[in-house]
């Protein structure tokens, strides 16, 4: 499953001897003769006309593209739509089946080409949805492409008396006793779920009452990823929790991106301000682990190069590095490098799609970043 860690283990795989295969492919169902099959055909031709860059090892190279090809063919025999495969020898097999289409390629690289998927992630985030009433509890596990019931129960909870006197008062403590328990064990139902599956945000349907309640109830890291509460009947159906959950969602991001977008134009034009705009700005903070936002217009297209003795990464494509003086290679893509980095100093990346999103970072070569802490004055 396409998620965080998965992502941040391929950011940082390395080979020098050897590239790594990285494939994404749209597999076609519409005619008698796939065209993926043709599509996959050329890209391998293309593949073969690199072989004098990698004489060496093509023996390998060209097992590793026999392995991901025959995975396309079980992908194919078992349904999935959208393809990303990475392959390196015995150290790297990878592959993700995939909600969207991204565009179709093979790359041999020294690292896994992993741009299209850091796009990707935004748009699949996964969410977790809960149903609960005083005494019934639902669970869901929502993602772009499906939603899934994890768990429903009902607890048993005494009513209410009105009889009056002590009594009522010991019946009153036993009914909410028994109230508490239901919304313990439903918070800790979510938290077990954050656990073994993680998600970005949680949606709370039920009354002000008791979801409020249940809030209270939750594990911090699970509070802290509150989306939205709002009533929906208990008996509503998975389809209904799961549009209802992703709308919510959608509508809480753009709030987010609002809100960064404006944090980043305050901060970025203030002398010691908390964000940088432009390649260059954005290279020195993610290599000085700076970045708590990476901000990037989904069109960037930027040039750099990296350091083949210390790896700093740089917006010139050759020359001497200016930390080590070693040799500047040219990247492929200019920008993978810096999402990486922020990627995996555990900053957040938002890709912005919007047009006027997109203008209010254009200013900064379509790239800006929300620091840790100031810049020194």
């Amino acid at each position: 499953m396409l998620d965080r860690q998965a992502l941040l283990r391929l950011s940082q795989f390395r080979r020098s001897d050897r590239p790594v295969v990285t494939l994404y492919l749209k597999i076609d169902r519409t005619s008698s003769e796939p065209k993926h099959v043709i599509r996959l055909k050329n890209l391998l031709a293309e593949a073969e006309a690199q072989r004098s860059k990698f004489n060496a090892v093509w023996e390998e190279v060209q097992r590793d593209l026999e392995r991901v090809s025959a995975y396309v063919r079980d992908a194919y025999a078992q349904g999935a739509q959208h393809l990303a495969v990475f392959a390196c020898g015995d150290e790297l097999f990878e592959a993700f089946s995939l909600p969207y289409e991204l565009p179709t390629a093979l790359h041999l690289e020294s690292i896994p080409v992993l741009r299209p998927l850091f796009r990707q992630l935004q748009r699949y985030e996964r969410y977790a949805a809960v149903l609960v009433t005083q005494r019934l509890g639902r669970v869901f596990f929502v993602t772009p492409d499906a939603v899934e019931e994890v768990v429903a129960f009902e607890d048993e909870i005494p009513p209410r008396h009105d009889q009056g006197g002590w009594a009522q008062a010991r019946l009153q403590r036993h009914h909410d006793e028994a109230v508490y328990q239901h919304l313990k064990r439903v918070a800790d139902v979510v938290f077990e779920l954050f656990q073994a599956r993680g998600f970005s945000g949680l949606v709370m349907f039920g009354t002000e009452e008791i979801t409020s309640a249940l809030r209270e109830l939750l594990h911090p890291y699970v509070q802290d990823r509150v989306i939205a509460t709002t009533p929906m009947d208990i008996t509503a159906t998975t389809k209904d929790v799961g549009q209802t959950t992703l709308s919510l969602a959608r509508e809480r991001r753009r709030e987010r991106q609002r809100e960064l977008l404006e944090l980043f134009e305050s901060e970025v034009h203030r002398q010691g301000g908390r964000a940088v705009g432009g390649f260059k700005n954005v290279i020195a903070a993610v290599q000085e682990g700076r970045v708590q936002v990476l901000l990037v217009n989904e069109t960037c297209d930027v040039t750099g190069g990296r350091c083949q003795q210390c790896g700093a990464l740089t917006t010139a494509t050759s020359g001497e590095c200016d930390y080590c003086g070693g040799q500047v290679e040219p990247l492929r893509d200019g920008l993978e490098p810096v999402v990486a980095g922020a990627f995996q100093q555990g900053a957040d990346v938002l890709f912005l799609s919007g047009r006027s999103e997109q203008a209010r970072l254009e200013p900064f070569e379509g790239i800006g970043a929300i620091l840790r802490y100031p810049l020194a004055s």
